[in-house]
């Protein structure tokens, strides 16, 4: 009898463990806010990892439940300076609390991925994230990182044309009445030039 309850016991708790979202912590993923299966994870995982070794850059996605009373870059910032990534990568912070997403780049990514690169980023996620696909936004992040680099090797410059953080866009644009409100370009503060970060910052309406 005893052995039958600590099966029912083993079995109910494999089920709950199948049916939960994965607190991924893969090196280059880190699901705090639980929104990946576990099998989304480990497929998200081994994208981050093809891509960031193909170029020799670290490309990272970050969830949250909140931002502890942070600003998007600061988080984001905090976390990839603390964990002993290469100079040269790009973070994906997504914020359930705030519903707020933020893209950062870092060392040499900061030349090779523009303005322009994040703005083609954003069209590509932002329906995913609307709908609330998180693995299809991540993979599409990964996959629009991966074209831009490559783009950049192909032709010596980076995707679109590079506007500068002076010109800093000072409006807002919706782009849907139910999806993210994009409110612009944020400016460069003086950073050390290393990981100076060039960043979106998207709040979900």
């Amino acid at each position: 009898m005893k052995k039958r309850i600590i099966a029912l016991a083993f079995i109910l708790l494999l089920c709950t463990a199948l049916a939960l979202p994965c607190l991924a912590d893969s090196g280059r993923l880190y699901d705090g806010a639980g929104l990946l299966s576990s099998e989304e994870a480990e497929y998200t995982a081994q994208q981050l990892d093809q891509v960031s070794e193909t170029w020799g850059v670290d490309i990272v996605v970050l969830t949250t439940d909140s931002l502890d009373g942070l600003e998007c870059i600061d988080y984001a910032d905090n976390f990839y300076l603390s964990r002993g990534y290469r100079d040269d990568g790009v973070i994906f912070l997504v914020s359930m609390e705030e519903r707020e997403w933020w893209m950062s780049l870092y060392g040499d990514c900061y030349g090779r991925i523009t303005d322009s690169g994040i703005t083609y980023t954003s069209e590509i996620v932002l329906p995913y994230l609307s709908d609330g696909d998180y693995c299809k936004a991540f993979d599409a992040y990964v996959s629009s990182c991966g074209y831009l680099l490559d783009y950049y090797a192909q032709n010596g410059t980076a995707y679109g044309e590079y506007e500068g953080w002076e010109d800093v866009f000072d409006g807002g644009e919706y782009y849907g009445e139910d999806d993210f409100y994009y409110p612009g370009y944020v400016e460069s503060r003086g950073l050390d030039p290393m990981w100076v970060p060039g960043a979106l910052l998207i709040g979900i309406v």
